[in-house]
């Protein structure tokens, strides 16, 4: 039996993802802060006939010493982690001059330091076993920064160096790491997020600011948490060597096109006037 540890699964992808692992008969540790949370997936569990293969696991991946619990409670009983997703995120909202520096680190706690710390203490196994997978969930927002959403696709970006960075040296003793680039998710991260107060918005950002944030509630690119999960246990999970990027809506495709084929960046920019803002510049 293979065993699998999620982060931030309580809710949306984590959940779904955790729930499908657990019925292809992977051994599931779903992390998670509050283990109150967890009534949703273990009812989800049960309905699929794969709660036997759950346990929850208290997890807060902004805790140094939280994470080194919950490793090794998670490989006290002599198994190892096969697959480690790095799930747990939210986003901060807000263009950088709107933005505590407090509020920015927040972000990167959880979407970067917090996988640093997850990655730092599942690899002395894997690299010991020379096998495993690390899947880091990413975003659209890390290979396209966002107006408005400028901190939390920082964050993004940084990750997939991060990964990138890994990649080729970990490749060599057996692990695969691997960045999912989903677009919009039809959860609760969205109502997740954090907004700034906009009383105080200089003019200048206002009439972007309408238009950004109605660009953000149409939906209609987005996908549900299932079709993501569905697409990770196909593409990565199923898979014996996966790739090191995996975008999974097809809806959105155009824009990692543009975006790899101008070596000048200027397709970032214009994505955002054309896109977002409707500029058609």
């Amino acid at each position: 039996m293979k065993v699998a540890l999620v982060t931030g699964s309580n809710s949306g992808l984590g959940k779904s993802l955790a729930v499908m692992l657990a019925a292809e008969g992977y051994r599931v540790w779903a992390g998670m802060r509050n283990l109150e949370k967890g009534t949703a997936l273990m009812e989800e569990a049960e309905a699929a006939g794969a709660a036997g293969n759950i346990k929850l696991l208290e997890l807060d991946v902004n805790s140094d010493e939280g994470v080194k619990k919950a490793f090794e409670e998670a490989t006290g009983g002599g198994l190892p982690i096969d697959l480690l997703v790095n799930n747990a995120g939210f986003a901060q909202a807000g263009f950088t001059e709107m933005l505590s520096i407090e509020a920015c680190k927040e972000v990167f706690e959880t979407n970067l330091f917090g996988c640093i710390r997850c990655v730092q203490a599942v690899l002395p196994a894997m690299r010991a076993q020379k096998s495993g997978k690390i899947v880091y969930i990413s975003s659209v927002g890390g290979i396209w920064g966002q107006s408005f959403n400028d901190i939390y696709c920082a964050s993004k970006f940084a990750l997939e160096g991060l990964a990138e960075s890994q990649s080729g040296v970990l490749r060599e003793m057996g692990i695969y790491v691997s960045v999912v680039q989903p677009g919009g998710i039809k959860s609760a991260f969205i109502q997740n997020a954090k907004w700034p107060d906009m009383s105080g918005l200089p003019e200048d950002y206002k009439g972007a600011a309408g238009k950004v944030m109605a660009y953000y509630s149409r939906g209609g690119e987005s996908q549900t948490p299932e079709e993501v999960a569905k697409s990770i246990m196909e593409q990565i999970v199923a898979v014996e060597a996966p790739p090191f990027k995996v975008q999974v809506n097809p809806l959105i495709q155009d824009i990692f096109k543009a975006q790899l084929a101008d070596p000048t960046g200027e397709a970032g920019v214009q994505l955002n006037l054309t896109r977002m803002l409707g500029e058609g510049k």
